[in-house]
């Protein structure tokens, strides 16, 4: 597509025809649940940090041989890589990621695929490394960091960022859907105090802190207004999921040496399957959920992000 650039009078530019055709709420994951996570035990975060015995050490073959003992024979294929200091102890790649019904693709340690809530790991390294590039700690407030045309409803300022990362911030979305007009509806609506600081899994979390990160890193002004005829949530939902990527393939991606995750699902990527095997199931085009649950990568992009950002 051409590219039909506008440049408002606070010097902010985009692509009006890429952000005229961006689809907020696509049909094919409106209403898809997704796993929620179990809850976690009722303790403060930092209990649950344990230590390594001093002498002991990971029985490596023993963990590879359990694993291999766990799946080959309950799934369809898998792929695995465990890692000490970035570099691999031990690496399996097992049958298909696609069948050869529907691909005929061997997995590889380099095969795509749908991380699924994994994509929160990213989004939180992204978020944390925003934060820190502002001199900004976790306990800061969201609110003076979210749009200014949003209504902020009760308790709202109450929010910090640790909280949404934490999954305590106090929202509650029904369904695992996390568009930008249920994001800006639920902050509309507020929060109750007593949920703020407890345990909630929430998908909204982590697709809100992709908001917030544009807005952190300064790529995208709070203050922004598109002018009419422009419609402000659709173009505002388009130019926040482009400044979130943009500042994980700068910040992230790049400095650990990789290229080419995406929102989408490109023909290569792995399919997932029940088991016994039946029709797979192809993840499609997840961008209007990104934040939360988009990211499409392989278990070395991974490794590569976490063992950069890490060290």
């Amino acid at each position: 597509m051409q590219q039909d650039l506008v440049k408002l009078p606070d010097g902010f530019v985009f692509d009006r025809a890429l952000a005229a055709a961006h689809v907020m709420e696509p049909t094919h994951t409106k209403g898809v649940s997704s796993f929620r996570s179990l809850t976690p035990p009722a303790i403060p975060a930092p209990a649950l940090r344990k230590t390594l015995t001093p002498g002991k050490a990971l029985d490596v073959d023993g963990f590879v041989h359990d694993l291999r003992a766990a799946l080959d024979a309950s799934t369809v294929g898998y792929v695995m890589q465990l890692r000490q200091r970035s570099q691999p102890l031990a690496a399996i790649q097992s049958n298909w990621a696609q069948r050869p019904t529907d691909g005929d693709e061997a997995w590889a340690q380099g095969v795509r695929m749908h991380i699924a809530s994994v994509s929160k790991l990213v989004t939180a390294i992204a978020m944390t490394r925003a934060l820190a590039a502002a001199g900004l700690p976790p306990t800061t407030k969201i609110i003076d960091y979210l749009p200014a045309y949003w209504s902020k409803g009760p308790n709202i300022d109450q929010i910090t960022f640790g909280e949404l990362m934490t999954h305590r911030s106090g929202f509650r979305v029904n369904g695992s859907d996390t568009f930008y007009t249920i994001m800006k509806n639920t902050v509309a609506g507020g929060v109750n105090a007593a949920d703020i600081g407890t345990y909630s899994y929430q998908n909204m979390n982590f697709s809100l802190c992709r908001i917030l990160i544009s807005i952190v890193s300064g790529a995208v002004s709070k203050n922004l207004v598109f002018p009419p005829p422009f419609p402000q949530d659709q173009f505002w939902d388009f130019v926040t999921i482009n400044a979130y990527k943009s500042y994980v393939d700068a910040h992230l991606l790049a400095p650990a040496g990789v290229s080419g995750p995406t929102f989408t699902h490109p023909a290569p990527d792995a399919l997932a399957y029940n088991f016994p095997p039946a029709s797979p199931w192809n993840s499609g085009d997840l961008t209007a959920d990104c934040g939360g649950t988009s990211w499409h990568m392989s278990v070395d992009d991974l490794l590569a992000v976490m063992g950069c950002f890490r060290r």
